[in-house]
């Protein structure tokens, strides 16, 4: 199954109602190598795009540290650039442990005003807990607005109901083969590398589908995570 182009449409037009950048018109400005983010890596293609557009960057010392967990800040700023948000004039989002004065507020606040985001239901959002592989999934979904195709089945057989859909949306659409031919491990944390592999993949995936959207859809083969 390819791209469900009922989707494209939707991210369309969530774009030009939340931002006036353009989501896919990506700007880059210098070349970005890390020591630590060989050419080998699955995701050192994805890494390397994301720092070069100024999503994401690296340590003070020079690496990128793709092995470390990712937190849902780092997520939230990093959907945050992919889509254009306006992170300045936003609503307060009201999450009690998300200060203005927090570098990750204007993205976390920009997503929840998209209603790509809501929080946990004790009103906080955690912003420094690792993301999970499920998180991962349901915030990609709800941000790129991905569908099902209809009647679309998966072999993963480890995704618990509240998630089911989300990950299957992955999955049909070619962006996850999962962790191994019948496991997603939705439960596991997420690292910085595989999280720019993640985004990436999805960005890259939007844009096939917009350029095919008259055409046969096109079968996604992402590399096996590890």
């Amino acid at each position: 199954m390819g791209i469900n182009n009922n989707y494209v449409k939707a991210i369309v037009g969530l774009t030009l109602a939340v931002s006036s950048v353009p989501v896919f018109a990506p700007v880059y400005t210098k070349a970005a190598t890390f020591p630590d983010v060989p050419d080998s890596a699955y995701y050192a293609d994805a890494v390397r795009e994301l720092t070069e557009r100024g999503i994401v960057s690296g340590y003070e010392d020079g690496t990128y540290k793709p092995n470390n967990v990712a937190t849902r800040g780092q997520m939230a700023k990093i959907l945050a650039g992919i889509l254009g948000l306006d992170t300045k004039n936003v609503v307060d989002p009201g999450f009690t442990d998300v200060l203005p004065s927090n570098p990750y507020y204007g993205a976390i606040a920009a997503l929840a005003q998209a209603g790509i985001i809501s929080g946990y239901e004790d009103g906080t959002f955690r912003m420094n807990e690792p993301i999970q592989r499920n998180h991962l999934a349901k915030m990609l979904v709800n941000a790129f607005q991905l569908r099902l195709p209809e009647g679309a089945t998966m072999p993963l057989t480890d995704v618990i109901e509240e998630y089911k859909d989300y990950v299957l949306a992955l999955y049909t659409n070619g962006i996850t083969t999962g962790r191994t031919a019948t496991q997603f491990d939705g439960g596991s944390y997420v690292t910085r590398g595989q999280l720019a592999a993640f985004v990436v993949r999805t960005e890259k995936a939007l844009q096939s589908a917009m350029n095919e959207e008259e055409k046969p859809n096109t079968e996604l083969n992402p590399p096996t995570e590890s």
